[in-house]
């Protein structure tokens, strides 16, 4: 589950789609993250997208992914509330995730004892 604020740029595309796809970003990508923040900054380079089986775009190299099928939309105010059903996930358990945390990009160290 998501909100999307009606007045986005991207409103129009998520309103006709059937599919979307999750990209979990790892450490290492805050600069993807910042770039899918700004508005109209929504396009991707070569070699950031790798296709899934729902032809949804999913970012490369990322921590995990899922590819979702939209079971529902709610309008609430300004924003709509879409509802994905996962129909599969993948992982790259070799990567950390990315924090975003009092505006700052950052990682999580592992260590083992």
């Amino acid at each position: 589950m998501w909100n999307l604020q009606k007045s986005s740029d991207t409103y129009k595309d998520w309103r006709d789609a059937d599919f979307f796809g999750v990209s979990m970003l790892r450490t290492g990508q805050g600069h993807l993250a910042r770039r899918f923040a700004l508005r109209g900054q929504h396009g991707f380079e070569k070699g950031e997208l790798v296709g899934g089986d729902s032809a949804c775009p999913l970012l490369a190299d990322c921590l995990a992914t899922l590819e979702c099928r939209i079971h529902g939309r709610y309008e609430e105010g300004d924003h709509v509330i879409i509802i994905g059903e996962v129909d599969r996930m993948a992982s790259n358990t070799d990567s950390a995730p990315l924090i975003f945390h009092k505006g700052v990009y950052g990682g999580v160290e592992n260590s083992r004892s």
